[in-house]
């Protein structure tokens, strides 16, 4: 939460620095035209997959029409427990980089919209998921092995929002938007599992053997997602 609080400012910071710069143009920004630069900034609420305020993004884009808009945009995102597999869960802190395409369907104080972003979520740490474990007796009391499997994640990957939403313009140009979209994406690593074989010893008790054996994997995860912003 701190790293999207810090990004939060710093964004707002970039955006009153701009317009300090150039006190003139100032009333002729506020007046939204057919064509000309935008930016939708926006923070995530809620997912279906049970994290509440985990991140934001912002977009700088271009209107090339009056209801066509595409940009790039820049992102921090934080899950906390994200469910990877049935039983897996991973912290994890990613950094989305996309392209942004978006249309405004009606032109009005009251716009739905749709967007659809593709790009890269960068992965800012290496996460590993939580232990599962379970044993093999070969003879009671004497011998059994015991294997503990986890996965550690070291990249991110490809990703894809849809979303749909309405805009309400407030005062000429700044609007307040809400959306509710869609998301895939995945990250990479490898998984672990180590075998610990206990196996009876030559003069008595028992002597203890440990094996480790690492597979590449990939964790496929989706979620709807709310976000609520403002756009100018």
């Amino acid at each position: 939460m701190k790293s999207v609080l810090l990004f939060s400012i710093f964004t707002l910071v970039v955006i009153t620095s701009a317009f300090s710069a150039r006190p003139g143009k100032f009333s002729q920004w506020l007046d939204e035209k057919p064509s000309g630069w935008y930016n939708v900034t926006s923070f995530s609420l809620a997912t279906t997959s049970g994290q509440y305020m985990n991140g934001m993004q912002t977009i700088f884009g271009y209107k090339v029409k009056p209801r066509l808009g595409v940009g790039i945009g820049v992102g921090i995102e934080r899950f906390t427990a994200m469910h990877m597999y049935d039983v897996y869960k991973a912290n994890l802190s990613m950094l989305p980089v996309f392209a942004d395409v978006r249309y405004t369907l009606i032109k009005s104080t009251i716009s739905p919209f749709v967007a659809v972003d593709a790009g890269f979520k960068i992965l800012l740490n290496i996460p590993s998921t939580q232990y599962t474990t379970h044993t093999d007796t070969i003879y009671p009391g004497y011998a059994w092995n015991t294997w503990y499997d986890y996965d550690t994640y070291k990249s991110g990957g490809w990703f894809v929002n849809c979303e749909a939403g309405i805009k309400v313009r407030v005062c000429k140009r700044l609007s307040l938007n809400g959306s509710f979209g869609y998301s895939l994406w995945s990250v990479s690593g490898t998984r672990n599992t180590f075998l610990y074989q206990f196996l009876p010893a030559s003069q008595g008790g028992v002597q203890e053997t440990d094996f480790l054996s690492t597979l590449k994997t990939k964790a496929i995860i989706h979620s709807f997602l709310f976000r609520l912003g403002f756009s100018f």
